[in-house]
């Protein structure tokens, strides 16, 4: 998918132009607990500042955690006109207090508490270069910083750029993509501007004042690319086709853009180059070898012909498949042909077949053919390979013997190590863009939706099993676009940015922790931890959620996928942190993992994560999906997920007697609770109610004072729940625990749930749709405190964001230059969260 590269220009009042400016963190060292110096280049490409500071924190990423110092940054050119930040405050402490200054004057304080809070400073309108420092100052506090945004203000009227670019060049060359590059103008303008097209000449150039998007239509060219740079890369073309460029010079950081310079521009040519013609092969497969037997499942490997790039291979009941493939026909898994169906169709060599008959004997057809690499493909070896092999009478597909050095009476650490040492022992690991392939063959599923269509990718995120799924994919359907059901990619249960490595051949590429799922959802997901969500921000159409987390001790916004695939997850993570046991102590989580990962090779999870781990292995137990997927697997790379053939090894690796996790609880099994109407409703799973009287309810506004505001009685009957009444205290962070009392006096405490009690403003949008360039909002009832507005597309790219003061019943929002199209208007107070939809003619 193209990058969009977004001209934002926003006029206030014909005097001023802001634009949105921020610091994510994203840049800061590595996780590291230790306080030092720290320095990065920041966001907006300037060196950054900290001192005294920690980098293994998070709020929305990664973010900076300053004890007896600062963050500070020099030399932010365009000037300021507002400023944001997120804060929190950290471990122990009281009298938290932030001082902001803007070249050294002081413009504000703000007061973090031990919930995420926003710092908002308007007026300040600050021309030129500024530098801004945000300061601890009481001894002994630690606040994380996050999320810095600032708007400018420039008051620099603009002018045409006197210069245009130089010659461009080209590199890279492939049949669909090339990399473009251009000399910069004499006079370096704020941005260049460059626009494809077949034909030689452009029969329009850009018009002044006008902002364009990549993709959008200029003449009988398109734009590809905006943007500082002087080098882009062109993709998706279509091959053996000359593109011409036309690259212009603009000015957009100033009053009255953005201009373009149309009198001079640069120019160049490049033809995508044109693949081989497709032969047929001559050679056949080899060595087919069945390493995947089960009642329902024939899998295996085999040597590659010597002149293919790809692979047909059908199966069928009968001896002959009475199927010849026709050139310049494309097949498809689980069409029918001839007397049997397509089990595998392109690159690699491995398959596997789910779905069969016990003692059942399959025969298999293999025809290799080009068609990956060359034009006028796919070109078959009509003449096929066979072979046959029998499913059996056993479901597991686990190898005879292949555990027998995890027997006996090791426990915990020992039986983890043996583990680990047993999903090292055979693996062949394969490459990130092996996965696809295997997809193909392992995760789908007959679809729902489409009749008598081949088979469809197993979404995890999308699926809703017991009823009709919302939609689904064809294998091939992988170009994501914006929302649900636009395409499917690959999902790292356990994020990238948890781990090092990347995409690399190892962890970034182990099939039994990455999943084909929608893009979208995919997205929504991120590198949040899994949990249990309390008031969803964001509902996929299967029901999977994002929002703050709902499970004792663990915090901020998470991800809680649907019940039938809470198992899978959870395997699939006990699975990473056993077969990388010896990395994991230099894993600490990165980005949002902190609170998953322990950095220890045993017992290489946190405490409350394994507590959420070990209950969802216990409430969806092992399916035949993940069965199935752990014998493809096996095929695939050459090992298989323990956890998945032996669930009862994760008791035996994870259990309370094993030292190092004395502090596990043995009987609270989870504690949370969620927002109903005007309640927060608590529910809490026990076990070994040994001498319990009761359970008293305590809560706190500030994380630090609770009090006792109900109980309820010990009956041993496993699970129980309590409703609080919170109508008064709207607006407020509320955090909850459990006083467990026995019957002789003595008591202990759980973990704590926190849940955020929303203000509930709403607020009604007109005109709708916009035509006249302005909206009004009209609040249901006066704001209480400061508040956000921000104004964003469909896809999430921010066009005006703007403070709320506190009563605030009524504003207008200037929507000028605002290309036509649906927008989003949300109000962000206090965490909480109002969506307006608006469309703009």
């Amino acid at each position: 998918m193209k990058k969009l590269y977004l001209l934002l220009v926003c006029a206030f009042a014909g005097i001023s132009l802001f634009a949105q400016t921020s610091e994510s963190f994203t840049n800061i060292p590595a996780s590291a607990s230790s306080y030092a110096a720290r320095a990065w280049t920041g966001d907006n490409g300037l060196p950054w500042n900290a001192t005294d500071a920690r980098t293994d924190q998070t709020i929305v990423g990664p973010a900076i955690c300053i004890r007896n110092g600062l963050v500070s940054c020099s030399g932010i050119p365009n000037g300021i006109a507002t400023l944001s930040f997120k804060h929190q405050q950290v471990f122990t402490g009281a009298n938290p207090v932030l001082e902001v200054r803007i070249n050294g004057t002081l413009i504000g304080t703000a007061n973090p508490t031990t919930a995420v809070g926003t710092a908002s400073f308007t007026g300040i309108n600050v021309t030129g270069s500024f530098s801004l420092e945000i300061k601890q100052v009481t001894t002994g506090l630690r606040i994380i910083i996050d999320d810095v945004q600032w708007t400018s203000n420039n008051t620099t009227p603009c002018v045409s750029p006197a210069d245009a670019p130089g010659t461009v060049s080209f590199a890279s060359v492939t049949t669909n993509s090339m990399n473009v590059s251009f000399l910069p103008a004499s006079s370096v303008p704020d941005q260049y501007i460059a626009i494809q097209t077949t034909s030689p000449t452009l029969t329009a150039f850009p018009s002044n004042g006008t902002v364009y998007n990549v993709d959008d239509q200029v003449g009988n060219g398109t734009v590809e690319y905006i943007g500082s740079s002087t080098s882009f890369t062109s993709a998706g073309l279509t091959p053996g086709i000359t593109y011409y460029f036309f690259i212009f010079s603009l000015n957009s950081s100033c009053i009255g853009g953005p201009l373009y310079k149309t009198d001079a521009y640069a120019t160049g040519s490049q033809a995508t180059t044109t693949p081989p013609v497709c032969a047929a092969p001559t050679t056949q497969v080899s060595n087919v070898v069945f390493s995947s037997i089960t009642s329902s499942t024939l899998g295996g490997s085999f040597t590659p012909a010597g002149d293919a790039d790809s692979y047909l291979i059908c199966y069928s009941t009968n001896t002959s498949v009475g199927f010849t493939p026709v050139a310049g026909t494309t097949y498809t898994v689980g069409q029918a042909v001839g007397n049997g169906f397509v089990t595998k169709a392109g690159t690699g060599n491995t398959f596997a077949q789910n779905g069969l008959l016990a003692n059942t004997v399959y025969n298999f057809f293999f025809f290799p053919y080009n068609g990956a690499g060359c034009s006028g493909g796919p070109i078959y070896n009509t003449t096929s390979f066979n072979t046959s092999a029998s499913t059996n009478n056993s479901s597991s597909g686990i190898p005879f013997g292949y555990y027998d050095a995890i027997l006996g009476s090791d426990t915990c650490r020992t039986i983890k190590t043996k583990l680990k040492t047993r999903t090292i022992t055979g693996m062949t690991p394969k490459t990130y863009g092996d996965l696809p392939g295997q997809y193909a063959i392992s995760d789908v599923k007959p679809s729902e939706l489409r009749a008598g269509a081949p088979n469809v990718i197993w979404d995890i995120y999308s699926d809703k099993p017991g009823a009709l799924d919302a939609y689904d994919y064809l294998p091939s359907q992988t170009n994501c676009g914006s929302g649900e059901n636009t395409g499917w990619n690959r999902e790292h249960s356990v994020p990238q940015s948890w781990f090092t490595g990347g995409t690399a051949v190892g962890p970034g590429t182990d099939y039994f922790h990455i999943y084909p799922t929608d893009c979208s959802v995919n997205g929504q997901r991120s590198s949040w931890i899994y949990s249990e969500v309390s008031s969803p921000t964001y509902t996929s159409l299967n029901g999977s959620k994002v929002g703050p987390s709902a499970f004792a001790g663990l915090t901020g916004t998470t991800f809680e996928p649907i019940n039938e695939y809470k198992g899978d997850l959870a395997r699939s993570f006990l699975y990473f942190v056993t077969r990388y046991e010896d990395q994991m102590p230099g894993w600490s989580g990165g980005t949002n993992g902190g609170q998953a990962m322990d950095p220890t090779t045993y017992p290489s999870v946190d405490l409350p994560y394994l507590k959420l781990m070990l209950k969802w292995n216990s409430q969806d137990p092992v399916s035949q999906k993940e069965i199935d997927r752990n014998n493809a697997g096996y095929t695939f790379q050459g090992n298989r997920n323990p956890y998945i053939d032996h669930p009862e090894y994760v008791d035996r690796v994870w259990n309370p007697a094993c030292g190092g996790l004395a502090t596990l609880p043995v009987d609270i099994i989870s504690f949370k609770g969620f927002l109903n109407g005007d309640k927060v409703k608590l529910e809490w799973e026990v076990m070994n109610e040994l001498n319990l009287l009761q359970y008293e309810i305590e809560r706190s506004d500030n994380g630090r004072d609770f009090t006792t505001v109900g109980s309820v009685k010990a009956t041993n009957s496993g699970s129980y729940t309590y409703s609080d009444d919170v109508n008064n205290l709207s607006g407020r962070r509320l955090y909850y625990r459990l006083k467990k009392v026995d019957t002789d006096g003595k008591f202990k405490y759980s973990a704590v749930f926190t849940v955020h009690v929303p203000l509930n403003l709403q607020f009604s949008v007109y005109p709708n749709p916009v035509v006249d360039s302005y909206v009004k909002l009209q609040f249901t009832k006066p704001t209480v405190r400061n508040a956000t507005l921000v104004v964003t597309d469909m896809a999430g790219r921010t066009y005006q964001q703007l403070p709320v003061a506190s009563g605030t019943t009524s504003m207008t929002v200037n929507l000028l230059n605002t290309p036509a199209g649906m927008y989003l208007v949300k109000l962000v107070q206090d965490g909480n969260l109002t969506v307006q939809k608006i469309q703009v003619l």
